[in-house]
């Protein structure tokens, strides 16, 4: 519920013109990788190998929350 009132804060915010976003260059391959540690589990009591194949480093650019 908090995220959701959160969320619409923002958008009343960006309505305004005074929603401030820093945007920066950050290494997607660590999110992937902490992703895959996420749902390993499940997917090995399902059976399931998960693995990833990324290159060494994946720069995007992103607003991190």
């Amino acid at each position: 519920m908090r995220r959701m009132i959160e969320d619409l804060l923002d958008m009343t915010s960006l309505d305004r013109g005074r929603l401030k976003v820093e945007i920066g260059v950050h290494d997607l391959t660590r999110l992937l990788d902490e992703v895959a540690e996420l749902f390993n589990p499940h997917a090995a009591t399902l059976g399931i190998s998960l693995e990833v194949s990324r290159p060494a480093t994946l720069p995007v650019a992103w607003a991190p929350s």
